[in-house]
C-alpha cells in the first residue's frame, strides 16, 4: 500500500473510531478485488471503502465488488482523499444517529399508546 493510501486510510480509520464506530479491515480469502474496509456504526448501520492513491480509479474487479455491495442497497464507495474518508465516515454516523432517533420516536409512540389504553 502506497503511503498515501495509508494516511487515508488512518484518516478515515480515526474519524470513524472516533465517533463511535468500527472500521475494519477487510479480508475475504478467494475473492479478489473486496472493498479494502468495512465501516460499523451502532444501530445496524455498514459501509464498504475501497480505499486508493489520490487520483486512482478503482480496478474492474473493484468496481464490481462495489457496484454489487450498491446493488444491496449498502453504501460502498472508492475513496482517493482524505476529505472523501471524512465525508463518507460523517454520512455513515448521521445515518446511525438518524435511526437512532427513529428508534426513539417509536419508543415514545408505543409508550403513548399504552398509556392511552390502561387510560381506558
Amino acid at each position: 500500500m502506497d503511503q498515501r493510501e495509508k494516511e487515508i486510510e488512518k484518516r478515515l480509520t480515526t474519524v470513524v473510531k472516533n465517533h463511535g464506530g468500527l472500521c475494519l479491515k477487510l479480508a475475504s480469502p478467494g475473492r479478489i478485488g473486496v472493498p479494502d474496509r468495512i465501516i460499523i456504526y451502532p444501530n445496524g448501520v455498514v459501509g464498504f471503502a475501497e480505499l486508493k492513491r489520490p487520483g486512482e480509479a478503482p480496478r474492474p474487479l473493484q468496481q464490481y465488488w462495489l457496484e454489487q455491495l450498491r446493488k444491496l442497497g449498502l453504501p460502498a464507495l472508492a475513496i482517493d482523499s482524505k476529505s472523501e474518508a471524512v465525508n463518507f465516515a460523517l454520512m455513515l454516523r448521521l445515518e446511525s444517529l438518524r435511526r437512532r432517533t427513529d428508534n426513539n420516536i417509536q419508543r415514545v409512540e408505543e409508550m403513548l399508546r399504552q398509556r392511552e389504553q390502561d387510560e381506558s
